[in-house]
């Protein structure tokens, strides 16, 4: 039957007869090991050459499976050689006895690097197969050729001046005619053949180690070597070493003078291997004058120490913020293969680059993990590192710096603010803005009346207060502890003024603008001002005492608003009398309406009206200049005109409750009476007169009776 379809197998030929064996390969889903051979003659893969079978073969302890690895028989046996493949990059050598149906792993002291779908053919006449490396392990290609003797198992790498470059996808084949075999590639842009001639091979060359990763970073000390040097050989080095594996497959092994034109001898000192860089690879390069006398390389040794590591900070360290500059850096010292630290160097810098550091320490040798700066830095934000010296006398790097964060400065001043300000009766709000330049703002405490209201924010409702005055503290703390208070106050008053009454003078009726005095207290605010409002008209801002002008007479009501300093307002209320009209419709004359008087004795009839404050007094006069006293008012008043014949004038005035006053004057006719004929004051006065006499007269007659003789 024939082989299950897969890819990435390898075919020998064996070299006793028309065979040829199959290994390993990937069906699509796992990579294989299976063993085959190949009859050329019946056109049969067979598991026994004598007896056709279409089973695979089954030898103990096979390969581990793989795709690609390189193949070739063995001149003149066989057997087969078996090399590598692509499955994680396998570099280890393997024979299969196709008698024996035997795989056997070989243990060369040396062989080519971990390579994939490299190319490998029989050198005819000789025990041997010549390998050409494609892709190695990681990015680079190995363009090498080695031979290995099946004999001695040992793997030769052969030196070639010229030999094929950045090739890949390469395949091999045994030449018969001599010790030869042909090698076709590809490399951009066309593809290449070559011929490999083992018998004109003279090991002259040189061989690249593999890539070796070194765990730390490294201070490279020399490079050494043991090695059979027959006489008239010699054996020289290069090295090119580099932080990454990428950019070390970049760089060109070189000598001592950096160039590839120079080698270092072994035992000398490396001086172009980068100090840190943790990948290294070395360039042996072998001489010879005669091919059957060749160096044979048994180990190379690169001595190195291992750099001290990065110290680790301690303190200060951190995102925090410090309220003062620290007086002590403290680190970590850590070397595997050092006895300790021997000295340091300390940088401080504003800049994470540190170009250049404004604090340097200077070489310190001690092994102290501390150091006391002579200066300290101010406020800021602050760049720290450090790097130590072991005892082996190698420098490590420094450190990833480490953050200081200073500030001893409190947080910017301010001001808060009460809303409603001043004396107030609602509920207060506190508002306030706190700004930190350096650090920031951590958090913002509040007091009242010494009492702590916790961690607020602005704005905050101030909770109920009682009536009076309250101190409220605002503190600010900044994220280095540093902290800023400021003080407010609340004024509460929720009471209205004390109770008060104004006064208007005068206090009863006036012809002029009364004067409304007031005077309201507040115990707790105080008053602000007062409102006066004339008759429920819209209060208006007045000061005591108060002019009501512009009244008209009659009653008004007078009210006073007293307002505190927290708004809250009580009202006092006064009623005021004004009349400023004088009487109306004064009149005076004769009772009964007489126009003459023959007597200077008469009766006057007096007449006014007052709507307002009303009738008060009156007062009369005969010439307009000179007046009576002042006297209730009466409709009627007995009053004596001056005598002698002729017109008399009466002037009579009258007044209001208010003091207005009216005037008014009436004219009469004084007419003497006839001869016979009595004044009608006369004639009352002779009646008194008689009804005197007559009594005086029964008052002497009864005396007279009464005397002794009755007489």
């Amino acid at each position: 039957m024939d082989v299950n379809a897969h890819d990435g197998y390898s075919l020998a030929a064996i070299g006793t007869d028309d065979k040829v064996v199959l290994f390993g390969g990937y069906d699509g889903s796992v990579y294989l090991n299976e063993t085959w051979v190949y009859d050329a003659s019946d056109d049969v893969w067979t598991f026994d050459t004598a007896n056709p079978n279409w089973s695979p073969m089954s030898p103990k302890s096979p390969p581990y499976r793989r795709p690609c690895p390189a193949m070739a028989g063995v001149w003149g046996e066989d057997r087969v050689v078996m090399f590598g493949g692509d499955y994680s990059r396998l570099n280890d050598t393997w024979v299969y006895d196709v008698g024996d149906d035997a795989w056997t792993k070989k243990a060369p002291p040396e062989c080519p690097a971990r390579m994939a779908m490299p190319a490998m053919a029989t050198i005819p006449f000789h025990d041997k197969v010549v390998l050409f490396g494609n892709y190695g392990s990681g990015v680079d290609r190995h363009d090498e050729t080695w031979v290995y003797d099946i004999a001695d198992d040992r793997w030769q790498h052969c030196m070639l001046s010229d030999h094929p470059r950045n090739t890949y996808y390469s395949a091999m084949a045994t030449v018969l005619d001599g010790p030869r075999v042909v090698l076709c590639a590809m490399s951009p842009p066309d593809p290449e053949t070559w011929v490999f001639d083992y018998s004109a091979f003279v090991p002259n060359g040189s061989m690249c180690s593999p890539c070796h990763e070194i765990p730390g970073d490294p201070a490279f000390r020399s490079i050494e070597c043991d090695a059979d040097l027959p006489p008239g050989t010699a054996l020289e080095f290069q090295v090119r070493s580099a932080p990454t594996l990428w950019s070390l497959v970049r760089k060109e092994p070189v000598g001592p003078d950096g160039t590839p034109n120079s080698t270092y001898l072994p035992g000398v000192a490396l001086t172009t291997a980068g100090e840190g860089d943790c990948w290294i690879q070395y360039k042996a390069l072998l001489r010879t004058q005669n091919k059957t006398q060749s160096p044979r390389v048994m180990a190379v040794r690169i001595g190195f120490n291992l750099l001290p590591d990065p110290p680790i900070p301690l303190e200060p360290s951190g995102e925090g913020w410090l309220d003062r500059s620290p007086s002590t850096y403290r680190w970590a010292f850590k070397d595997d293969d050092s006895a300790g630290q021997a000295a340091f160097e300390w940088q401080l810098s504003s800049s994470i680059f540190f170009d250049p550091p404004l604090f340097y320490s200077g070489v310190v040798e001690s092994d102290s993990s501390s150091y006391e700066p002579p200066r300290l830095p101010g406020d800021g934000t602050w760049y720290w590192r450090v790097r130590a010296r072991d005892t082996d006398g190698d420098w490590g790097p420094f450190c990833k710096y480490s953050i200081v964060r200073i500030d001893n400065s409190p947080p910017e001043p301010f001001t808060p603010s009460i809303d409603p300000p001043g004396w107030t009766g609602q509920p207060c709000t506190l508002s306030f803005i706190v700004t930190d330049a350096l650090s920031g703002i951590a958090r913002t405490e509040l007091l009242l009346d010494g009492r702590s209201l916790g961690n607020r924010t602005s704005p905050f409702e101030l909770p109920e207060m009682a009536e009076g005055i309250h101190s409220i503290a605002v503190v600010a703390h900044d994220r280095a502890g540093n902290r800023l208070e400021r003080r407010t106050q609340a004024f509460i008053d929720r009471g209205p003024p004390e109770p008060f009454i104004p006064e208007a003078t005068p206090s009863g009726w006036t012809s002029l603008p009364p004067a409304v005095s007031f005077n309201a207290t507040d115990a707790t605010s105080g008053i602000d001002h007062c409102s006066v409002s004339v008759d429920g008209g819209v209060f208006t801002r007045q000061a005591s005492p108060f002019t009501a002008s512009g009244l008209s007479d009659g009653t008004h009501g007078i009210a006073v608003r007293a307002f505190d300093r927290a708004g809250n307002f009580r009202d006092g209320s006064v009623t005021v009398l004004i009349d400023a009209t004088p009487p109306a419709n004064l009149s005076v004359g004769l009772k009964g309406g007489k126009k003459t008087t023959s007597g200077t004795n008469v009766t006057l009839a007096v007449h006014a009206a007052d709507p307002s404050s009303g009738l008060d007094a009156m007062c009369f006069s005969n010439d307009g200049r000179e007046y009576s006293e002042w006297e209730p008012f009466n409709t009627t008043r007995a009053w004596t005109i001056p005598g002698g014949e002729g017109r008399k004038t009466v002037f009579v005035k009258a007044r209001d409750r208010a003091g207005n006053e009216a005037v008014a004057s009436a004219r009469m006719e004084y007419v003497r009476p006839q001869e016979g004929e009595f004044p009608s004051a006369i004639v009352a006065g002779a009646a008194v007169l008689i009804a005197a006499i007559a009594s005086s007269a029964f008052l002497l007659r009864r005396r007279r009776k009464d005397r002794p003789g009755g007489k």
